[in-house]
């Protein structure tokens, strides 16, 4: 199995992308609307707030621009993003939004 370890430092915590950009709750009927119709979203899951509130879509612009930090990949299909580097594009709030 391929084993990919994303290089930070002890003290660095990696951050999913709702982690940082928000989610939205869904309820358990919704879930099963959801699921009844076969849409996204069969599990009920609990809101996030969001860090930087932009888009999915405007976050990965931004990546790709360079506008926000790169992300870590942590498997295969999964990448993550350094907590101190979106804490310090935080403290940047210019280069925030999109």
């Amino acid at each position: 199995m391929h084993q990919v370890r994303p290089e930070t430092s002890t003290n660095d915590h990696l951050l999913r992308l709702p982690q940082i950009i928000g989610q939205r709750a869904i309820s358990p009927e919704q879930a099963r609307h959801n699921a009844a119709n076969g849409q996204r979203g069969c599990r009920p899951r609990q809101a996030i707030a969001a860090l930087i509130p932009v888009s999915r879509t405007t976050w990965l612009e931004g990546v790709k621009a360079g506008r926000y930090p790169q992300p870590v990949k942590i498997g295969l299909h999964a990448v993550a993003w350094r907590s101190s580097e979106v804490l310090a594009l935080l403290a940047k709030p210019t280069e925030v939004s999109g």
